[in-house]
């Protein structure tokens, strides 16, 4: 029994949808946040959508005249903050004045969030932070 062109439409439709998730799931992507604020205080990059990727690299560029740590948070919402139920530490590193660094985190959770912190006040010359999230 041949199919209805309704029914051939609805799997056509079916197929578009997840052809398009797959590729969402499959294609990179890339976040990017400025900054240029002159305080102590944990600056946090919540949110970051995985979106079934399983390979994070987090990179700063910081401009400042004081060394930057980063640490990074896998998340099980878009709105879970540092010391937060459903958030667990995954790495940190540090990227030292007027320099850049970066660190590849392989541990998959539905967000992520970035925070970066200054152990001292910092010039206004402010830093980049890049999130490239990958499949693995």
């Amino acid at each position: 029994m041949a199919a209805s062109s309704e029914e051939m439409e609805q799997l056509f439709d079916s197929n578009i949808r997840t052809t398009s998730e797959y590729r969402q799931t499959i294609s990179p992507l890339y976040l990017t946040k400025n900054r240029t604020d002159t305080d102590q205080n944990n600056h946090d990059f919540i949110g970051i959508p995985a979106k079934g990727k399983g390979r994070a690299t987090v990179a700063v560029n910081n401009k400042t005249n004081q060394t930057v740590t980063v640490t990074v948070y896998g998340a099980q919402t878009d709105t879970a903050i540092p010391g937060g139920a459903g958030v667990f530490q995954i790495g940190s590193f540090t990227v030292a004045t007027v320099t850049h660094g970066y660190e590849t985190f392989n541990d998959p959770f539905p967000f992520y969030i970035v925070r970066t912190a200054f152990g001292s006040t910092p010039n206004n010359a402010g830093w980049d932070t890049f999130v490239n999230l990958h499949s693995a």
